[in-house]
């Protein structure tokens, strides 16, 4: 409803909605919700439900992640403390920054530096990521176009959750992204940005 408030005023029509994570969910309810506003939606990392498969995701990290991942994260959670105290009151980020090696491809990323200056509303985020979601059965079919973009190296939102997923999408792509983790958008940035305009280009020619 936010967004399409914001839509509204904003008069604009036939939009491509985008999240990343969480977010990549509410991107993709907001076009069941209203499809006639929407052109294309395309979840970057998103779950297809809340809670997942995790189930999947956990055997996905057992076969997946190096030693050497695994090492670097316990050294990343190792310094939670100190990264809290760091930034103090800014909610889940210290905690995001403390389990990077679960988040990029680059397991010794530090993400400290794309959060300067960032506010996050923790309570909407903790709300979004604990509130049940799933599609209900025997939705009616949406006809928007669906792009999933998942990572190869996303510990997270593992890139074999959406496998079997159900959504009331009738045209749904799902590309793994081999050089990125949670974050194809800003990882590889080339090849998603190729990816997906390739994908538009493709339905408009169909159009």
């Amino acid at each position: 409803a936010d967004i399409e408030a914001v839509r509204a005023q904003l008069g604009m029509d036939g939009i491509v909605v985008m999240g990343n994570s969480i977010v990549g969910l509410v991107a993709l309810a907001y076009a069941a919700t209203y499809p006639e506003h929407t052109a294309y939606a395309v979840s970057v990392a998103g779950p297809p439900s809340v809670p997942f498969a995790s189930d999947s995701a956990e055997a996905y990290r057992a076969r997946a992640m190096s030693a050497e991942r695994t090492a670097q994260h316990e050294a990343n959670r190792a310094r939670l403390d100190s990264l809290q105290a760091a930034h103090a009151g800014r909610g889940f980020i210290p905690t995001y920054i403390a389990n990077g090696a679960l988040y990029w491809a680059d397991s010794t990323y530090d993400a400290t530096a794309i959060f300067e200056g960032v506010l996050v509303n923790d309570t909407l985020f903790y709300d979004l990521q604990r509130t049940p979601f799933a599609w209900p059965e025997g939705a009616p079919p949406v006809s928007v176009p669906v792009f999933v973009a998942l990572g190869r190296h996303d510990y997270v939102v593992t890139p074999n959750v959406w496998s079997g997923a159900k959504t009331p999408f009738t045209d749904l792509m799902v590309q793994v992204f081999d050089n990125a983790g949670h974050w194809p958008h800003l990882e590889d940035p080339d090849a998603f940005d190729t990816a997906v305009l390739e994908w538009i280009r493709a339905h408009e020619a169909r159009r």
